[in-house]
C-alpha cells in the first residue's frame, strides 16, 4: 500500500512520521490508521498498470496511466571498417585504384589517365579512412566519381553499395 503525504506523489509510508502536536514515532509496523491520518498520509491504491507499455503518473491526486511512446527502432549501422570494404573489391579493383597518382603515367582500361587527381583524391581519402559511413553524402559522391572515370560499372558501383550496406547492416545484427 501506498500513502499520499498531504497530496505529494504517493510513496511507502516513511520509518518515522511526525504527529500533530510533534511527537514522532518509528517502526511503520506499529502505525495505525489514525495515526497516519493524523499526520497527512492517506492510503492510497497502487495504479493498475502494465509497466512495459503504459506509465502511471500521480496527478493533481489522482493516478494517471498513459502508454509510453514507441521504442524507437535502433539507427542502422552505416560504417564499415576499411578491411570491410577492401573484402568486397576484386584484387584487380583494389590494384587499379591504386594505380592512380598524380605523377603515374598511362591510362586506365576506361581510358581515364592514371594521373588523374580526382580519383587519386578519392582513394587516397578511401585509404586513409578508419572506416567508411556509407550514410556519408562523400562516400556516394567517391562512388559517382569511380563511375563517372569508368573505374567501376554503374552495375558493378550499385553492387558494391548494396554489399557494403548488407555488411553494415550484418554488424548491427
Amino acid at each position: 500500500m501506498l500513502y499520499s503525504h498531504h497530496g505529494a506523489t504517493p510513496a511507502p509510508v516513511p520509518f518515522r512520521i511526525v504527529l500533530p502536536g510533534g511527537m514522532t514515532r518509528t517502526d511503520p509496523s506499529t502505525f495505525s490508521d489514525e495515526e497516519l491520518a493524523a499526520a497527512g498520509y492517506v492510503p492510497v491504491e497502487d495504479p493498475v498498470y502494465d509497466s512495459a507499455t503504459q506509465r502511471a503518473d500521480w496527478v493533481e491526486g489522482a493516478w494517471v496511466v498513459s502508454d509510453l511512446p514507441p521504442v524507437p527502432a535502433p539507427e542502422p549501422n552505416t560504417k564499415l571498417s576499411h578491411a570491410d570494404v577492401l573484402a568486397l573489391l576484386t584484387p584487380s579493383e583494389w590494384a587499379e585504384m591504386n594505380r592512380f597518382h598524380p605523377t603515374a603515367s598511362g591510362t586506365s582500361p576506361s581510358g581515364t589517365p592514371y594521373s588523374d587527381a580526382q580519383v587519386f583524391w578519392a582513394v587516397s581519402v578511401f585509404n586513409k579512412a578508419a572506416h567508411v559511413d556509407l550514410a556519408d553524402p562523400r562516400a556516394q559522391a567517391i562512388f559517382g566519381l569511380l563511375t563517372q572515370k569508368g573505374i567501376l560499372t554503374p552495375a558493378r558501383a550499385t553492387e558494391l553499395q548494396s554489399a557494403m550496406a548488407a555488411a553494415a547492416a550484418a554488424r548491427t545484427a
